[in-house]
C-alpha cells in the first residue's frame, strides 16, 4: 500500500517570520516550490508563504529587505505523516488547494504535498501494477481474449495468440464471433471449439468497462490440458479419500494443532472417544477441549513427550506429543492417542493387592445399580437401608440377575466395607468338602488335608459380609450347623476341639422357592427365618428393559479393562436387537452377549454383525439358548471329552475330571449333555 511519505516531497529548508522578501524569493528560486511552510521559533508550523503572497509584496513594491510577516496565510491545510491512502485520496479529491504541509507526530514540517505529487505518483504506480498484470496474464496457461460490448475485441494475450496461430494485430479489433466462429455464447457458460484441429474449451465471463458499459471475457484452455487437470485433480481427491480411510479407520485417535493450539485435523475415534461432536473441535483451542492432552507444552518446548496411562470408557490410553517443525520453526504439533499395546498397564493391574481388587469390583458393582425402572428404584432404595443395619439379608431372583452385584453393593453401603466380602458358592462345591469351606479344618483332619490346616469362608470373612450363594443347594446336615453358627456366632473347624468366634454378616441368594422347600423337607424352617429377616426380590432383566443401555455402558467399560479391548459403544440397531430378546439368562447373559461382540468387532463400535449367531438365526416363538463365556466353553469341552472317552461313564469322567458325581450331574444338565453310558 502506498504511504504518505512516498508521495511527499521531503522539506530540508524553511522560512520564518522574520524571513524578508529576498529571503523568499532567493528559496522560492532554489527549490522551485510554490509553497513555502513558515516555521516558528518553537519548530511548530505558523503558516506558508506562498507564490501568491510574492506576488502581492512585488505589486506592493515593498523592498526586498521587508519582512513576510504581514503577508504569511495562516489557514494551512496540515497533513499527519500517518495518513492512510484512502484518506489521502478522499482529501485530495474534496480539496481545492493545490498543496498541504506534511507533520510529524511532534508537529514539525517534514514536507509538503501537492495535488500533482499526488497524480504522479498514481500514475507510476498504475503503470507498475498494468505491467505486472501484464505479465501475469502473458504467462498464464490460459488464452485471454476481452471485448467490448459490440463484441469487439480489445485485448488478446500472448498465450491465445500461440493457440490461435495469430499474431496480437490480427486479433485486435476484430469480432469475437468471426474470430472462434461461434454464433453466440452465453455468459458463465463452458463450450468446446474446434481451432486448428485442436479441441478448446471456452468459458465466458462478464466485466465493467471504463465507460460503465459490460464487455466479455474468453478464457480458452486445451482440451488435453482440461483432461489432465481432471485427472490429477481425481487423484488427489482418491488420495484424500485413501488418506482419510486410514486415518478414520485406524485404532489410534489423532489430533493436530497450529501453532498457536489452534485444533486443525482431528480424526472420529478422537470423537467417539471422548464423546465430543465436531463443532467442539472446529477452530477451537486444544486447551478448551483436550486440556489433559498438553499439546501446548509440546508447542513452547519443541521437545516429543509421552503421557502418562489415562483411562476414558475404561479404555487406557497414552497420548505421543509430537511437535511439526517447517524451516526449523515449530509450525504445530501432533496428537497420537494410543489404545493397544499397553501391556504395561495390563501388567500393573495384575500386581495390585487382592483387597484393592476387591474394592474396585464393589465399587464397580455399586455403579451397576444405576437405573430407570421405578420398581429397581424403590428395591435399591430400600437396599440402602438395609446394609446400614447388621440383619441377614436374603436375595431371591432368576440365574444372572444379579444378586451377587447387590450383595456387593449391601456390603459397601455397610460399616462393614473396609472389611473382607467373601463369597461361596453352595451349588459348585462337592458336599464333602462343603463343610470345611465354611469352617475350615485342623492339620490332619483328613486324608489330603494340608499340614497347616486351612481357615474357612467364616473366619476370612470375620468382621465384613459372607454371600452364601445358592443357598437352597445346601444339605440339610450343612443347614444344621450354619443355623448354629448364625445363632450361637461360633463354631468348630473339622477336626478341631476349640471353638472360634466370628462376627459374620450373612447375605444369602437363591433363585428357588425355599417356601415350598420347606414343606418338601429339604430346607430347615428354622434357617429358613433366620435367613429371611429381610428378603429382596430381583427381577428379570426382560422386566427392566429400560436398563439395558445403562448396563451396556458399564459393562463396556469392564470389558474393556478385562480384556483389553476399545468398543466404545453400541450401535443403534444393535441396541434395538438387545432391547428386544427376551434375556432367559438375564443380565449375565447380556454380559456374555457383549463380551462375545467385543472380542470380533473390528471396529470401535459394536453391530449388529458381532453379536452371537443365535441373534440373527433365532426363529418367531423360540427362545435360543444363552452364550456361555470362554471359561465355560473349556469346561464343556472337557466334560464331553471325559464321557466320550469313558463311554458315558459318569463315575469314572468325574474321577478324570477331579470332581464329584453330585457336581458332574449339575454340569451336564447346566450344559444339557445328554450323554448315555454304555
Amino acid at each position: 500500500m502506498i504511504e504518505l511519505k512516498d508521495i511527499m516531497t521531503p522539506v530540508s529548508e524553511v522560512l520564518t517570520s522574520q524571513s524578508t522578501l529576498k529571503d523568499a524569493i532567493q528559496l522560492m528560486k532554489k527549490t522551485k516550490w510554490n509553497t513555502i511552510p513558515i516555521q516558528s521559533e518553537s519548530g511548530s508550523l505558523d503558516g506558508v508563504f506562498t507564490r501568491s503572497c510574492l506576488f502581492e509584496m512585488i505589486l506592493h513594491n515593498v523592498p526586498l529587505s521587508t519582512k513576510i510577516t504581514g503577508y504569511i496565510k495562516k489557514e494551512v491545510i496540515v497533513l499527519p505523516m500517518n495518513l492512510s491512502y484512502d484518506q489521502l485520496r478522499i482529501l485530495v479529491k474534496k480539496s481545492k488547494v493545490g498543496t498541504a504541509v506534511v507533520i510529524d507526530s511532534d508537529g514539525k514540517v517534514v514536507g509538503l504535498m501537492t495535488k500533482a505529487d499526488f497524480v504522479l505518483t498514481l500514475l507510476s504506480t498504475s503503470e507498475s501494477l498494468k505491467h505486472q498484470l501484464s505479465t501475469v496474464i502473458n504467462n498464464t496457461n490460459f488464452g485471454i481474449i476481452m471485448t467490448d460490448d459490440c463484441g469487439k475485441i480489445t485485448f488478446v494475450n500472448e498465450t491465445c495468440c500461440k493457440m490461435l496461430q495469430k499474431k496480437e494485430n490480427e486479433i485486435i479489433n476484430t469480432s469475437v464471433q468471426r474470430l472462434l466462429s461461434i454464433s453466440s455464447t452465453k455468459i458463465n457458460q463452458t463450450v468446446p471449439l474446434q481451432i486448428n484441429n485442436e479441441t478448446i474449451i471456452v468459458r465466458t465471463s462478464r466485466f465493467l468497462t471504463h465507460t460503465k458499459t459490460y464487455g466479455t471475457m474468453y478464457m480458452l484452455q486445451f482440451e488435453t490440458e482440461v483432461e489432465k487437470l481432471a485427472e490429477e485433480l481425481q487423484a488427489v481427491k482418491n488420495l484424500k479419500s485413501i488418506l482419510d480411510t486410514a486415518v478414520n479407520n485406524a485404532f489410534d485417535g489423532i489430533v493436530m494443532v497450529n501453532s498457536i493450539g489452534g485444533i486443525t485435523f482431528f480424526n472420529d475415534p478422537i470423537i467417539e472417544l471422548f464423546n465430543l461432536k465436531k463443532d467442539d473441535l472446529n477452530e477451537c483451542h486444544i486447551d478448551e477441549v483436550l486440556p489433559h492432552f498438553q499439546l501446548t507444552e509440546v508447542l513452547s518446548t519443541g521437545v516429543p513427550d509421552v503421557s502418562d496411562v489415562m483411562e476414558r470408557k475404561g479404555i487406557r490410553y497414552i497420548v505421543r506429543k509430537i511437535p511439526i517443525y517447517q524451516d526449523g520453526k515449530i509450525i504445530g504439533a501432533i496428537g497420537i492417542v494410543s489404545f493397544r499395546q499397553l501391556s504395561e498397564v495390563f501388567q500393573l493391574a495384575h500386581k495390585k493387592s487382592t483387597l484393592t481388587n476387591d474394592r474396585r469390583n464393589v465399587l464397580f458393582s455399586t455403579d451397576l445399580l444405576k437405573t430407570k425402572n421405578k420398581k429397581m428404584e424403590k428395591l435399591f432404595k430400600s437396599t440402602r437401608r438395609a446394609a446400614k443395619g447388621k440383619s441377614t439379608i436374603l436375595i431371591r431372583g432368576e440365574s444372572g440377575t444379579g444378586k451377587e452385584i447387590l450383595a456387593k453393593a449391601i456390603h459397601y453401603f455397610s460399616p462393614r466395607k473396609e472389611n473382607p466380602f467373601v463369597t461361596i458358592n453352595c451349588a459348585a462345591i462337592p458336599e464333602s468338602l462343603l463343610e470345611s469351606e465354611f469352617f475350615g479344618y485342623e492339620k490332619g483332619a483328613f486324608s489330603g488335608a494340608k499340614p497347616t490346616g486351612q481357615k474357612g469362608k467364616f473366619e476370612l470373612a470375620n468382621g465384613g459380609t459372607l454371600f452364601l450363594d445358592e443357598v437352597g443347594d445346601m444339605s440339610l446336615p450343612l443347614q444344621a450347623k450354619l443355623l448354629r453358627v448364625l445363632q450361637e456366632k461360633e463354631f468348630y473347624r473339622v477336626g478341631g476341639t476349640e471353638p472360634i468366634s466370628v462376627d459374620v454378616r450373612i447375605v444369602a441368594a437363591t433363585h428357588k422357592s425355599l417356601e415350598e422347600m420347606v414343606k418338601s423337607g429339604q430346607f430347615r424352617e428354622d434357617l429358613y427365618y433366620r435367613l429371611h429377616v429381610i428378603s429382596f426380590e430381583l427381577p428379570p432383566l426382560r422386566d427392566r428393559i429400560e436398563d439395558i443401555p445403562l448396563l451396556v455402558e458399564r459393562f463396556l467399560t469392564e470389558l474393556n479393562q478385562q480384556n483389553g479391548t476399545s468398543i466404545m459403544k453400541v450401535s443403534d440397531a444393535a441396541m434395538a436387537i438387545l432391547q428386544k430378546h427376551h434375556w432367559p439368562g438375564n443380565i449375565r447373559e447380556l454380559r456374555n452377549v457383549l463380551e462375545h461382540g467385543m472380542v470380533f468387532a473390528d471396529q470401535a463400535e459394536l453391530t449388529l454383525k458381532d453379536l452371537p449367531e443365535y441373534f440373527h438365526k433365532k426363529q418367531q416363538n423360540t427362545i435360543a439358548s444363552p452364550p456361555i463365556s470362554l471359561m465355560e466353553q473349556v469346561e464343556k469341552d472337557a466334560i464331553i471329552q471325559a464321557l466320550t472317552e469313558t463311554k458315558g461313564n459318569k463315575v469314572k469322567a468325574a474321577k478324570r475330571l477331579g470332581m464329584s458325581r453330585s457336581v458332574l450331574y449339575k454340569k451336564i444338565d447346566k450344559y444339557e449333555l445328554n450323554l448315555q453310558s454304555d
